[in-house]
């Protein structure tokens, strides 16, 4: 609230009409809490929800929800086609970004964040554009990537890699662009599901180099299940944030840095990581 500039604005977490994260999204609520010695208050709150009970001052663009004004957005629920059920819930989206709050993830980030964007980011000449004379950075940049091809419209392109994935299928995957929930699919998986598509859901996927990670031995605990040794590939990811001034166009310094990791280990046979499916469990990392 420090930076938003009213110490008594409110918090107001967007969350799913089912909410399968909950615990998650408490301790990240009383965590806030306690940090801030008890000043911040969260309210939880659906997108249908949103529409009855938030309001935007057109001359301030103050947001408000039950006439308590808001400093925080924070999207638990969002990042999906299927959380926005009609015109209601993308005009709540509408207004929220319209307002002065402070939207994490803002709709620039989010649409940044998709597939689609990885893809096209990896396309020869798009990074120029950003570093035009940095070819040192360029190459660092482009060195993580994997390569990706969108699939467009029966293309000649689009057969290629497709022929390509058919023959080599352990060396791609097979993504949906929309995340959230999004099927992936491998192997002789590949070719069956590009030859069931059709021509305009092509472009609605998304097909990419399939990283080889290292094979780790590791123990799997899960209820009601037996303990088990077994071969594991694990992921690490490493949390980043910032806080930028849209007006001005700028990055606050002081409001940017890495902000903590989380490991998931799966099985090396199973395909899908998600662990509220159950496909990976929370890890920690072993330094050496």
């Amino acid at each position: 609230m420090l930076a938003y500039g009213n110490r008594k604005a409110v918090i107001v977490f967007i969350v799913e009409d089912v909410n399968k994260n909950q615990l998650e999204q408490r301790h990240i609520e009383h965590r806030l809490i306690e940090m801030s010695k008890q000043e911040a208050k969260v309210k939880r709150i659906t997108l249908t929800g949103c529409n009855e009970r938030l309001a935007i001052d057109k001359k301030t663009n103050i947001l408000t929800i039950d006439n308590i004004e808001v400093a925080v957005v924070y999207y638990c629920s969002g990042n999906s086609p299927v959380h926005y059920k009609s015109d209601q819930e993308w005009n709540v989206r509408l207004k929220i970004e319209k307002s002065k709050a402070i939207k994490c993830p803002w709709i620039g980030l989010q649409l940044a964040s998709t597939r689609k964007m990885q893809q096209v980011l990896a396309k020869p000449g798009v990074l120029e554009r950003f570093f035009p004379d940095d070819k040192e950075k360029v190459d660092a940049i482009r060195a993580v990537f994997v390569e990706m091809w969108c699939l467009e419209q029966n293309g000649p392109t689009t057969t290629a890699v497709i022929a390509q994935a058919s023959a080599h299928p352990s060396k791609y995957i097979l993504k949906q662009l929309a995340s959230g929930g999004s099927k992936w699919f491998h192997g002789s998986e590949i070719r069956k599901k590009a030859s069931q598509l059709p021509v305009t859901e092509q472009s609605s996927f998304v097909l990419m180099e399939r990283l080889q990670p290292m094979v780790n031995k590791n123990y799997f605990i899960r209820p009601f299940e037996p303990v088990q040794l077994s071969n594991c590939i694990s992921e690490l990811c490493v949390f980043g944030y910032l806080l930028g001034d849209g007006a001005n166009k700028f990055v606050l310094r002081t409001h940017a840095g890495s902000g903590g990791h989380i490991v998931r280990t799966k099985s090396e046979h199973l395909s899908e990581e998600g662990t509220a499916i159950r496909g990976s469990c929370v890890d920690s990392p072993f330094l050496v």
